[in-house]
């Protein structure tokens, strides 16, 4: 019997089907790949009892590790690839997981890559950057350990590490001006993240030495064209539902140096009234500045009768609050003027309830008072 169609073919399936082999994927060729370099079966020679079983009743499959004798048959069938290949791949396997990370060159490594170690899981630390939105072509890098990074804050509470920090402590451990990788590169074994201010540097000749640090992140990004740009967006974007007046970002606190917040309360008799304070986790002393204090304050410095929302603005520049007792007006033609002021705490009015409540118990604390003495 002939067949009519080339594309005709006699397969497990039947009659005119075709039958193609499916192509090898690249991720199964690495596979196989992978089973050549560590199977010493492909070299015509078998390592006997890897494994072995258990027991009878549970049947399971353990790897020898030791337990049981091994052997080794030589030539046992034909060879894939010779002996001689297999060993030398065996020693750059080997060689690569010596070097770690420094093995890849698609890795981008610096001199602190794998020198860093949490003193928490004693995992190694990796190098995270962050582009800058100002300046694109800026990274801001850190040193985070990979158990955070990978599992959160829950996994490990290791503190994270300003590359630019780091590289000044290590100058400073080493007695430098400046910093230097090879140097670092040189007597620095491994450097040991403790705590929330101790680095930990172990040198190759045996020393040890700790030094404490202090992350100046937050400080160092917030430069005065920071803070004015959070100024325009604050005022164009308050927080509160209250509103922005004449006073925002012109008050600030003598002792931490923030601004002064406005906080809005409500007296018993309905009046609002508006306090200027500093946040509520700074422990300054200060009692609060009443808005309507500040407006007479103002409008005497700057020798106005009625306070002037628009001359306010057109002539100060802001106001530190010293304590207090003292303000300090700095005015924008440069000069500064200090004012003496003096808190007066205002107690909420009495509601009619409130009095008569109050008489009552009065009145019969004295009742109890009378009848004591004639009882006496």
């Amino acid at each position: 019997m002939t067949i009519s169609s080339p594309r005709q073919n006699v397969t497990r399936g039947g009659w005119g089907r075709v039958f193609r082999p499916h192509p090898i994927s690249l991720e199964r060729k690495w596979r196989v790949f992978g089973c050549l370099k560590h199977q010493e079966r492909y070299t015509g020679n078998i390592l006997l009892q890897k494994t072995y079983v258990e027991n009878h009743i549970t049947q399971k499959s353990k790897i020898n590790r030791g337990e049981l004798p091994m052997y080794y048959a030589e030539n046992t069938h034909p060879a894939i690839i010779d002996l001689e290949t297999f060993e030398k791949v065996q020693a750059e396997i080997a060689r690569r997981r010596e070097m770690g990370v420094f093995a890849n060159w698609s890795i981008n490594t610096t001199c602190f890559t794998s020198k860093i170690k949490c003193g928490n899981c004693g995992v190694s630390y990796r190098r995270s950057g962050k582009r800058q939105q100002t300046d694109s072509n800026q990274v801001y890098y850190i040193w985070t350990c990979q158990t955070k990074d990978r599992n959160s804050v829950s996994a490990c509470n290791a503190k994270n590490v300003p590359e630019k920090m780091l590289q000044k402590v290590c100058a400073q451990v080493l007695g430098l001006g400046e910093f230097d990788e090879g140097l670092l590169l040189e007597q620095i074994d491994k450097i040991v993240v403790n705590g929330q201010d101790k680095l930990i540097f172990h040198f190759y000749d045996g020393r040890v030495i700790t030094q404490h640090w202090e992350s100046t992140a937050r400080k160092d990004w917030w430069t005065p064209q920071a803070r004015a740009a959070k100024s325009v967006y604050s005022k164009k974007n308050p927080r509160s539902s209250g509103t922005i007046t004449c006073f925002t970002g012109k008050i600030y606190c003598g002792k931490c140096g923030q601004n002064l917040r406005r906080n809005t309360s409500t007296r018993v008799s309905g009046e609002k009234t508006h306090h200027w304070r500093c946040p509520p986790r700074n422990d300054c002393a200060h009692n609060g500045l009443e808005e309507n204090l500040l407006k007479t304050i103002s409008a005497d410095v700057l020798g106005i009768n009625e306070f002037d929302e628009a001359v306010f603005v057109d002539k100060v520049d802001r106001i530190t609050v010293v304590s207090n007792e003292q303000l300090i007006f700095h005015l924008k033609d440069g000069s500064d003027v200090a004012h003496q002021w003096q808190f007066k705490r205002r107690q909420p009015a009495w509601s009619e309830e409130r009095k008569q409540r109050h008489s009552k118990k009065m009145l019969e604390v004295w009742r109890d008072k009378h009848e004591q003495r004639e009882n006496s």
